[in-house]
């Protein structure tokens, strides 16, 4: 019977599953934003469906999820774990171009912005002005630039975010080390919720620095011939003009732009927050639910040096971390491997220490043949050449030679042979004695010993050496040409093309803590054989790396200085902690081990802390001016400011030799900052502002009636950007302003400084020469905008000061003025006996023209009263007079609408409390609440006699001629006078007074009538109730009762604080629905 072979699984097939599960991880994430993202482009119309996922919001979360789950896509594709160590940025730039991953990138992102483009188009409001045709005059259809724009700009925004991709190692994964078994780890989740301020304002600058870019690229290239294909594409749908001309006018508006701007925004947030949570999840520790990867695996320990043989980086990298956990927490996983002998290619010890002994021994191999000549490879023997039977035939001219031609790539070719022939040499050196001599005495008569020394070789090779160092100091040419020791020495050290320092950290904690925990775990005892080969291998490796690192040779172009790498650093970290703790367990048996005194000697010698003086250190670089993010900013000025000199303000000025930076420079940098925050701010408040305006107008809609008289929405909305934009107006005429002063303050300082008082003189002439061409022109602008303004034609007669002279504005105004006091002295007044002036009356004096050489001005004398009028009282049936002392412009018909209310209200209040009730003051009783309420087919006379039956009312001469009043107010064609209204309201308040409280033995009555027998209806006193709770009709006494009875439970449905409900206001929805049913 054969025997079946377990299939050993590869390491592979338990790191896809993980790697798909933070992918989910990341997905969630981007779905989160996407949704939030939705929310904030919807254009709140409805409340409910602006938020709901059901709807428009769903699918545009879907459209823009899809965006950021293309470039999920693309980095799993590829990813790499390792330092990039390539040499500068230029080099970096120019191999990027060639690589087909580069345009592949490209794509995935303007694929991801387009389509995001066009979600933003579907979602901004009209007003807007995106949508991508536009009608004039009618049905003249035209095709709108501002989508083109857009779209070039998100096509922007995808070139800009390729370059930082690749300037920045987007693809990179961060790998992490081992961590003791009960040592928290930090939440991937939580970092990225902290991440996102962050990632907001990365964001916004990504966005503003691709609005340069869409402006050249639109502009100079795209702009016609985008405009030809989209009007080609349209006019199968819409009636196009088939002219291709473009526009007479650019569509790039202050509008536009920031509508651009806030787009770019958005799909920056959605790239950004993708590529950090891609990064933060798939660099999670290689456990699941606490265990190793390989826990699940048939053969644990095979699937496990799977992985540790895989010629891929990233697989033997994660392979390699997994390992250092088990070494480090996992007790029975680490016995089984000292107990794992039986392998085919040897002991699981055995395969372990060679493949970490490899990595490591891998970094002595770079250091000792860097900088030596790769060795040839054995040559090939050389073929042995045929003999030839005859000699080549002759191809030489019979007759004549010709001459060759001579091409100017030939004559250039012969000059940089010479060149290379013979170095050093200068034309001049070629010349004769005599005229060498010649040229020297003319050198000499015409410049001077110190002019000669200037234009000398090698002056001019010093000062060409010390412009490019200076150049070098720049940050953004230092990007493109600088080769800094921390890449060249961690490529040098950990290899090429990256350089991962995890990978070779790793091994050292696997053969660290198997070695150490193999004296009490190790049964077979083969551990031990290897740790000598251990201990001398990390003492040669760190006596190898700190010798190197100071002996690694400085490029030319790192200013710094610095032999700084913290790859390589953490590496050699890592071996001194090692190296010291196997040390320190396995001294006491070196006997044993075949140790020397010298090995341990060494190894305690390497064990030990670096010197911090090995270290040189150039000078402090002032902070990037211009930081992306506000806490690179803030780490960068800190980091400045962390200084040794006691008075770092002291050498603010001088940049030449302290490295300081000077005024000018600080204050760019808070400026600049400054700038970026306010464009920040003004980019972010305005959509938010305009979010909460809408909420809070879906709020307020369902009680409109009662908001007439507040403001509109619009005029909020105005008032919002008016403080905003002046604010933002002030903000950067204060940056303008320090800019200003800055400038000459600077210089000024400068020049006392080094005695170059002349350069003041100067510098003060030229601002005032400045300020006289800016008020000249700025005079010249103010005249002639207020001449062409005044010859404009107007479409009305101008009377305003600013429109007219102030002579003429003076004769209108005398002349309004005549006209109001005629028209005053104009009015119906009363005959009165008293001809006597009244002590409250006022002389008017109106001076009307003006005095001339013919004599005084005209004046017009107004007796104008100041309480009591001199005319009759203005009266309108219906209405109350606009001079009535207690309540002008009353409509009447209003108040005779809300009677009625007033005394169910009233009514209500005079219920007796609820026994039952504990809260201070008592509630009202429910049932007489119900019972003193009207219903809404009930008439107010009505009403009154049911008041009148529960003894809450009187029916006496007052009530009865109260009613006549008001329905002859009420339901009459013709409006009542002042007098009668006064009068109505009079016996209106009698009536409110004499209203009596319930009395609680009616409510007890009526609970009896409620629960008695269908017979008790009968009667008079049942017919006198059916002919008040219910209308005439031919109804039978028991079908009365049971609707008389079911009205009795409605009404005791609402709550005692029914009251609150009722409002006096005029034209409430109770008085529309009262005056409707009666």
């Amino acid at each position: 019977m054969a025997v079946t072979t377990v299939r050993k699984a590869p390491y592979k097939d338990f790191l896809q599953p993980a790697l798909h599960r933070r992918f989910s991880s990341t997905a969630t994430v981007l779905l989160i934003v996407s949704y939030l993202q939705a929310i904030v482009l919807d254009s709140w119309k409805s409340y409910f469906w602006a938020w709901f996922p059901l709807g428009p919001v769903g699918v545009r979360t879907a459209f823009i999820f899809t965006c950021g789950l293309a470039i999920v896509v693309l980095r799993i594709a590829n990813y790499h774990v390792g330092l990039r160590t390539t040499g500068s940025g230029f080099q970096t730039f120019r191999s990027t171009l060639t690589h087909l991953q580069t345009y592949e990138t490209l794509f995935w992102y303007g694929f991801s912005s387009l389509l995001f483009s066009n979600v933003f188009l579907w979602a901004v409001p009209e007003k807007a002005n995106l949508a991508w045709i536009v009608y004039f005059s009618g049905d003249r259809a035209r095709l709108n630039e501002r989508p083109l724009f857009l779209l070039a700009y998100m096509v922007s925004c995808a070139i800009t975010q390729t370059f930082n991709h690749y300037r920045k190692d987007t693809d990179r994964l961060v790998l992490g080390l081992s961590k003791g078994k009960n040592e928290n780890q930090p939440d991937p989740l939580k970092v990225v919720v902290w991440a996102t301020p962050n990632a907001l304002s990365d964001s916004a600058a990504g966005a503003l620095s691709a609005l340069p870019v869409a402006l050249v690229l639109y502009y100079a290239i795209l702009r016609s011939f985008v405009w030809g294909w989209a009007l080609m594409f349209l006019r199968i749908f819409y009636n196009l003009p088939k002219t291709n001309m473009l526009p007479p006018s650019w569509p790039s508006d202050l509008w536009l732009l920031f509508r651009c701007v806030e787009a770019g925004t958005l799909i920056h947030l959605i790239w950004n927050i993708g590529n950090f949570a891609f990064s933060t999840f798939m660099v999670k520790e290689p456990l699941k639910n606490g265990k190793p990867l390989t826990s699940e695996s048939k053969d644990p320990n095979g699937s496990l040096l799977s992985g540790l043989k895989s010629k891929k980086l990233s697989i033997k990298a994660f392979a390699t971390w997994e390992l250092a956990y088990i070494a480090q927490g996992f007790d029975t996983r680490r016995q089984a491997i000292y107990e794992d002998i039986d392998r085919k290619d040897g002991p699981m010890w055995s395969q372990v220490y060679a493949i970490c002994m490899e990595v490591v021994k891998s970094i002595e191999t770079r250091v000792d043949t860097y900088g030596k000549a790769p060795v040839a490879p054995p040559a090939a023997p050389a073929a042995e050449p045929k003999q030839r039977v005859s000699a080549p035939l002759r191809d030489d001219p019979i007759f004549n030679s010709r001459p060759t031609s001579k091409t100017m790539r030939s004559e250039v070719e012969k000059r940089l042979g010479q060149v290379a022939r013979s170095p050093g040499e200068s034309p001049a050196s070629k010349l004769s004695p005599i005229a060498k001599k010649t040229w020297k005495e003319a050198k000499d008569r015409v410049l001077t010993k110190e002019q000669q020394e200037l234009v000398a070789p090698e002056h001019l090779k010093s000062q060409f050496e010390q412009w490019t160092l200076r150049m070098m100091e720049v940050d953004s040419v230092a990007a493109l040409f600088q080769q800094d020791f921390r890449t060249q020495f961690a490529a040098a050290v950990l290899g090429t093309p990256y350089a991962e320092p995890t990978l070779c950290i790793n091994a050292i904690h696997v053969l660290h803590h198997l070695s150490v925990h193999s004296l009490a775990e190790d049964q077979f005892g083969n551990v031990h054989r290897d740790v000598p080969s251990i201990i001398r291998t990390f003492t040669a490796v760190i006596k190898k790396l700190e010798a190197f690192r100071i002996e690694f040779p400085l490029h030319w172009t790192d200013v710094s200085c610095k032999r700084v790498s913290p790859e390589v650093e953490k590496v050699v970290d890592a071996l001194k902690i090692a190296l010291q703790q196997v040390l320190a367990k396995f001294e006491p048996y070196s006997s044993d081990l075949r140790l020397s005194l010298t090995d341990i000697r060494l190894a305690k010698e390497a064990s030990a802390d670096a010197k911090k003086s090995e270290m040189a250190e150039g000078p402090r670089q002032m902070p990037n001016l211009f930081c992306p993010t506000f806490s690179g900013c803030i780490n960068q000025w800190s980091a400045f400011w962390t200084c040794d000199s006691p008075n770092p303000l002291n050498n603010l000025s001088d940049t030449t030799h302290q490295g300081y930076p000077s005024l000018t420079h600080l204050l760019l940098y808070f400026l600049s900052h400054v700038l970026f925050f306010t464009s920040f701010f003004f980019i972010l408040t305005i959509p938010v502002v305009e979010l909460l305006q809408r909420i809070a107008l879906q709020l307020r809609r369902p009680f409109r009636p009662w908001t007439r008289n507040m403001a509109s929405p619009v005029s909020h909305r105005r008032l919002v950007a008016s403080i905003v934009y002046r604010t933002v107006y002030l903000l950067l005429y204060v940056c303008l302003l320090g800019l200003l002063i800055a400038t000459p303050a600077d210089a000024i300082h400068r020049s006392f400084r080094n005695g170059q008082l002349y350069n003041i003189w100067i510098l003060i002439a030229a601002y005032v020469l400045a300020i006289v061409v800016v008020s000249f022109v700025f005079i010249t602008r103010l005249y002639i905008n207020k001449t062409d303004l005044g010859s404009i034609p107007k479409g009305w007669v101008p009377i305003e000061k600013g429109d007219l002279r102030s002579a003429v504005h003076k004769v209108i105004g005398l002349g309004l003025g005549r006209s109001a006091s005629i028209a005053y002295e104009s009015r119906p007044r009363l005959q009165t006996d008293d001809t006597t002036p009244d002590d409250e009356t006022v002389e008017t004096r109106v001076k009307l023209g003006f005095d001339g050489p013919s004599g005084p001005a005209e004046e017009l004398v107004v007796v104008i009263p100041r309480r009591k009028p001199v005319w009759g009282d203005i009266e309108h049936y219906g209405w109350a007079s606009p001079n009535a002392p207690d309540l002008p412009n009353l409509e009447y018909s209003t108040v005779f609408s809300e009677l009625p209310n007033l005394i169910e209200g009233k009514a209500l209040t005079l219920a007796p409390p609820d026994p039952t009730s504990e809260t201070n003051p008592p509630l009202l009783d429910p049932e007489a609440v119900a019972l003193l309420q009207r219903t809404a087919n009930m008439s107010l006379r009505d009403y009154m006699v049911h008041l009148a039956d529960l003894g809450v009312l009187e029916m006496d001469a007052t009530t009865i001629k109260f009613l006549s009043h008001y329905e002859h107010a009420r339901f009459s064609n013709r409006p009542i006078s002042n007098a009668r209204f006064k009068e109505l309201m009079h016996l209106f308040a009698e009536i409110l007074r004499a209203m009596e409280p319930l009395d609680p033995d009616i409510l007890d009555a009526e609970d009896q009538t409620d629960t008695s027998s269908p017979s008790s209806y009968g009667g008079d006193d049942a017919d006198d109730r059916r002919d008040l709770a219910t209308p005439r009709g031919n109804l039978a006494p028991s079908d009365a009762a049971s609707i008389s009875s079911s009205a009795r439970r409605i009404r005791r449905l609402p709550s005692t604080n029914t009251w609150n409900v009722y409002q006096t206001a005029p034209n409430s929805m109770r008085s529309e629905v009262g005056a409707i049913t009666q």
